[in-house]
C-alpha cells in the first residue's frame, strides 16, 4: 500500500532511498521494512523473462508486512512462512537495521568481548541468566523492544551515521523449488543487533524460476538475485548499509545460488564477500536440463517452451512437479545422481548467465578480489534420512558403488571404519548426547525434503563395527561427501589455489534430542530464531550452549563482512578450519582425507550418462 507523500506516523520509521519513500516499524531492537518490490511482478508477458526494474513510486511504501512468497513445491508440502499479503508481487526484500547508538563498532570488538557481550545481552532477553533454557520467543522480542518503542528514524538517501555498516544479503535455500524470505527460521533483527544491515529476498523457484527454455532466459531465479543486489547497491545506503561492503551468505541451495553468482558476468561488482553454508552439487548442463523441460512439457501436454508452459498457470506448475517426481526414478539410467533431485530443476550452465562450470570457474579467477567463507555441517545427510528405517549393508554398499569416489568405494569404506571415524577424521558423525534415530531411505538435496525425525535419540550412527562402519553411517556420509564435502571443498580450493582469500568452517554441534549436526542445523543459532519449523526438527530442546554458540557464528559472519577476516586462518596446504561446536575451536579440516579419495571424480555440472 502507498500513502500520500506528506503522509506521517512518528511511532514508525521512514526511510528515503532512491526506489521511494518506505515506512517500516520498530521491533526487536530494530527497523525492518518487509516486502519491497525489488523488481516488477512477473507475471503475463514478464513471466518467464529477466526481472524487471520498478519505478520509483512517489507516495510512501507502507513495508510492515511481508510479501507473497513465489510459487513453492516439496514432496512434504511448502515450508513454513509468517504472515504476508497475497498477490503475484513475489520480488520483494525485507531489511532489518540495527538503532541501536554503537552498533557500528561492534564489528570491529574482538571475538571473545563480541561473544561475550552477546551471550550476555540475549541471557537478559531471553531470561537465560537465571537457567530457564528455552525461553520464548515472545519475552526476548519484549524484552528487546523496551529499548526502541516508538523510535523513529527519518534519513535521506545517502544520509547515514558514519561509513555505513556492513551488509549481509541472505538468499534462502530449499532445493531450488521450495523457500521463501518470509520463513520464521530468517527473521534478521539479532543478526543486525550484532552490527549489520540484513537483508532477505524472494526470487523465483521450481519451473517459474529454473526450467530451461529455448525462448526464455536462463537461470532466471539466478537473474532474480542479481537484480535484487542492483536495488541493494542503489537503495541500502539509505538504511544506514554500507553498500561497498555488501556480503552475499546463504544456505543449501542460497549457497548454491552464490556458487553460481561468483562466477556470472552479471553479479560481478555487486558483492564483495561470500559466505556459502552447505553449497550442494546441484548444477545442470544444457544437455540434461533440455530433456528434463522435454519430460515435464510431455507430461503436461504442452510444448517444451516459454510459451508452451505460459500457458499453465503457476498453480498447475506446482501440481506438474507433484506428478513428474513421482516417476522420475525411470530416468535414472540416463539422469544419474540429478533423479535424486526432487526435481531436477536448479542453475544451468547455459553459456551465458552461467558461462561454465562454476567449479572450474572459480579456479580461473572469476571471483577474483572476493573474500569467501565457505563450510557445511558434519551431518549434512541426516537432515534427509532422520526417522527412515535403518540402512541394510547391501544398500549402504551399493549407494558407495552409486555415489561414492569412482573406482576407490574400498578405500572410502575402510577409512570410515578406521581409527578416523572415532576421531572424526573419518566419518565425523560420531554418537553425541541428542543424536537421533538412525537414517534410512530417504534422499534430496534441499529442506523441505526431509522426514521428521523418530524420538529414538539412543541410536549411535556414527560407530564402526568390528568389519567396518555401521550401514547407517556409511550410507550417510557417502551421501554427505558427494552433495555437500566435495561441492564445498573443491569450491574452496579452486578459490584459494587462484589467488582468492578463503575461509572453511564445520558446524559439528549435535543438539539436543535433535538429529546431529545436520542440514541446515546451522541456521537456527545464526539467526537466533529457535522457534521456527527448522529448529523443531534440528533444536527441539534449545539450551544456553546453542545461545551461546549461535552469539559466536553471528560474530564471525559480521566480522568478516565488516573486515573479509572472520577470526581464522584462510585455507591453505595445512586445510585449517573453524570447528562450530559447544567448545569450538581452529582445527584442520575433519573430512581432508575422506575428500581427497574423490580427487579423480570432482564436484561438476551433471550431464545426461549414456543408457
Amino acid at each position: 500500500m502507498i500513502e500520500p507523500a506528506d503522509a506521517s506516523r512518528t511511532s514508525a520509521p521512514l526511510v528515503t532511498p532512491p526506489a521511494g519513500p518506505v515506512r517500516g516499524r520498530a521491533a526487536s531492537g530494530c527497523s525492518q521494512f518487509l516486502g519491497i518490490p525489488y523488481a516488477l511482478p512477473p507475471v503475463g508477458d514478464l513471466r518467464f523473462a529477466a526481472p524487471q526494474s520498478v519505478p520509483r513510486w512517489d507516495g510512501v511504501l507502507d513495508t510492515s508486512e511481508f510479501g507473497p512468497p513465489p510459487p513453492r513445491f516439496s514432496t512434504l508440502g511448502p515450508a513454513a512462512v509468517a504472515p504476508h499479503r497475497d498477490g503475484e508481487d513475489w520480488l520483494t526484500l525485507n531489511i532489518w537495521t540495527p538503532e541501536l547508538p554503537g552498533a557500528e563498532s561492534a564489528a570491529e570488538a574482538t571475538p571473545d568481548a563480541e561473544v561475550a557481550g552477546a551471550v550476555a545481552s540475549e541471557a537478559r532477553a531471553e531470561g537465560t541468566a537465571s537457567g530457564r533454557a528455552g525461553a520464548s520467543a515472545t519475552e526476548a522480542a519484549g524484552a528487546s523492544v523496551s529499548r526502541a518503542a516508538g523510535a523513529s528514524v527519518s534519513r535521506a538517501a545517502g544520509a547515514t551515521a558514519g561509513p555505513g555498516l556492513p551488509v549481509l544479503v541472505w538468499i534462502h535455500g530449499g532445493a531450488y523449488v521450495d523457500g521463501s524470505s518470509a520463513h520464521p527460521a530468517y527473521e534478521g533483527s539479532r543478526l543486525a543487533r550484532a552490527g549489520a544491515v540484513v537483508v532477505t529476498l524472494n526470487y523465483r523457484l521450481g519451473i517459474e524460476g529454473f526450467a530451461h527454455f529455448p525462448d526464455a532466459p536462463a537461470n532466471r531465479g539466478l537473474l532474480d538475485q542479481v537484480a535484487a543486489l542492483e536495488w541493494v547497491r542503489e537503495n541500502i545506503a539509505a538504511f544506514g548499509g554500507d553498500p561497498a561492503r555488501v556480503t552475499v551468505f546463504g544456505e543449501s541451495a542460497g549457497a548454491g545460488s552464490i556458487h553460481m553468482l561468483l562466477t556470472m558476468p552479471a553479479a560481478r561488482g555487486l558483492f564483495a564477500r561470500a559466505v556459502l553454508q552447505s553449497p550442494p552439487a546441484m548444477v545442470l548442463d544444457a544437455g540434461l536440463a533440455t530433456e528434463v523441460t522435454a519430460e515435464f512439457a510431455g507430461l503436461a501436454g504442452v510444448e517444451p517452451t516459454a510459451a508452451g508452459f505460459a500457458a499453465l498457470s503457476p498453480a498447475e506448475c506446482t501440481d506438474l512437479m507433484a506428478r513428474f517426481v513421482r516417476g522420475q526414478t525411470r530416468h535414472a539410467a540416463r539422469w544419474g545422481l540429478a533423479v535424486t533431485f526432487a526435481p531436477p530443476l536448479c542453475p544451468v550452465v547455459d553459456g551465458e548467465v552461467v558461462p561454465t562450470d562454476p567449479w572450474e570457474a572459480l579456479r580461473a579467477g572469476a571471483a577474483a578480489g572476493i573474500e569467501v567463507l565457505i563450510g557445511q555441517t558434519t551431518e549434512e545427510f541426516r537432515f534427509f534420512t532422520a526417522g527412515s528405517a535403518p540402512a541394510s549393508e547391501a544398500r549402504a554398499a551399493q549407494r558407495v558403488a552409486l555415489v561414492g569416489p569412482a573406482g576407490r568405494g574400498e578405500e572410502y569404506t575402510a577409512l570410515l571404519g578406521g581409527a578416523g571415524a572415532e576421531s572424526g577424521a573419518g566419518a565425523g558423525i560420531g554418537a553425541g548426547p541428542g543424536a537421533g534415530s538412525g537414517a534410512g531411505a530417504g534422499e534430496g538435496a534441499g529442506e523441505g525434503a526431509a522426514a521428521e525425525p523418530t524420538a529414538d535419540a539412543s541410536a549411535e550412527p556414527g560407530v564402526p563395527t568390528a568389519e567396518g562402519p555401521s550401514p547407517d553411517t556409511l550410507f550417510e556420509a557417502v551421501q554427505t561427501d558427494r552433495m555437500f564435502t566435495v561441492s564445498t571443498l573443491d569450491a574452496a580450493q579452486a578459490h584459494s589455489d587462484s589467488g582468492g582469500r578463503t575461509f572453511v568452517y564445520v558446524f559439528a554441534a549435535r543438539p539436543d534430542g535433535g538429529i546431529g549436526a545436520a542440514h541446515a542445523a546451522d541456521i537456527a543459532p545464526l539467526f537466533g530464531n529457535f522457534d521456527g519449523s527448522f529448529a523443531a526438527v534440528t533444536h527441539p530442546r534449545p539450551h544456553d550452549g546453542d545461545r551461546h554458540l549461535g552469539a559466536e557464528m553471528r560474530q564471525a559472519w559480521v566480522r568478516f563482512a565488516a573486515s573479509g577476516d572472520p577470526g581464522w586462518p584462510a585455507w591453505d596446504s595445512t586445510h585449517p578450519v573453524r570447528v562450530f561446536d559447544y567448545t569450538s575451536r581452529t582445527d584442520t579440516h575433519p573430512f581432508i582425507d575422506r575428500w581427497r579419495l574423490f580427487a579423480d571424480d570432482p564436484a561438476r555440472p551433471l550431464g545426461l550418462r549414456e543408457a
